[in-house]
């Protein structure tokens, strides 16, 4: 997460929030401080990281390994 605040800048608002599968737990989610925040409708665990638990912003270790190209549609 420092690695993406460093990246992108400073995180929304209501913070991150990812979905975990039904028959994924989010075990590296919530060790990153990622807490329980609802059920999708498809019956998926959202889970939210506030933030206020965000890490400081890090430089990457190998910055061809996090430069993507984000494509919204």
């Amino acid at each position: 997460m420092g690695i993406t605040t460093n990246l992108w800048g400073t995180p929304p608002a209501d913070g991150m929030i990812t979905y975990v599968g039904k028959h994924l737990r989010g075990g590296c989610f919530h060790a990153a401080g990622f807490r329980k925040a609802g059920v999708s409708k498809s019956g998926k665990q959202m889970l939210q990281l506030q933030t206020d638990r965000f890490p400081p912003p890090m430089e990457p270790a190998e910055t061809g390994l996090f430069r993507h190209e984000i494509v919204i549609a």
